[in-house]
């Protein structure tokens, strides 16, 4: 697994002293060498191996503060579990449906961060 760190105190999206942060995901598909197809499932119906990645990323900016990088078959809410060290005080994490646990909040919460997520 890869893992991309920024400072965030230099990636600042502030609104009323709150910086604005969500979480994105997505799967693309990968070469398929024999060290990549060792390390990264190929899906029953594909031709190459596929990797998910998900970003903490500023809203308005679109700066990755922190990713994750695996295979695809570990959800997206998964990896993000992993990127919640990264909201720091201060932070209001927007998070859509896919994103969503009951779980997921408490920790963010944890973290001293105000978290809102779009729900149908």
């Amino acid at each position: 697994m890869w893992v991309v760190d920024h400072d965030p105190t230099t990636i600042r999206v502030d609104t009323a002293d709150t910086m604005l942060t969500a979480f994105d995901g997505t799967v693309f598909d990968l070469a398929a060498t024999a060290d990549i197809t060792a390390q990264f499932a190929t899906p029953s119906a594909g031709r190459f191996p596929q990797a998910r990645l998900v970003t903490l990323v500023a809203r308005g900016t679109r700066w990755v503060i922190a990713a994750r990088l695996g295979c695809s078959g570990p959800s997206e809410q998964h990896l993000a579990d992993q990127l919640l060290d990264a909201l720091l005080p201060g932070t209001l994490n927007l998070a859509d449906r896919n994103f969503f646990s009951m779980a997921q909040w408490v920790a963010g919460c944890d973290q001293s961060n105000a978290q809102r997520w779009t729900l149908p």
